[in-house]
């Protein structure tokens, strides 16, 4: 739960964002790609790729 709390500081000291603020930013790109690259690993990780059909990693091995 400290982690939970933590999260929750850090979050309101930062202005509200909603979807309409990422489909009109100018980093939209940018954005997407970091949570593109970010999925593949922590498919890996989590075995999802061993326990949902359908979900493809990129990486290969370690």
């Amino acid at each position: 739960m400290a982690c939970q709390g933590k999260a929750q500081n850090q979050q309101e000291g930062r202005p509200k964002l909603s979807l309409d603020d990422l489909v009109m930013s100018n980093r939209k790109g940018e954005v997407l790609g970091t949570i593109k690259d970010s999925l593949s690993n922590c498919l890996s990780e989590t075995n999802l790729l061993e326990t949902v059909p359908g979900l493809k990693s990129r990486i290969r091995g370690k």
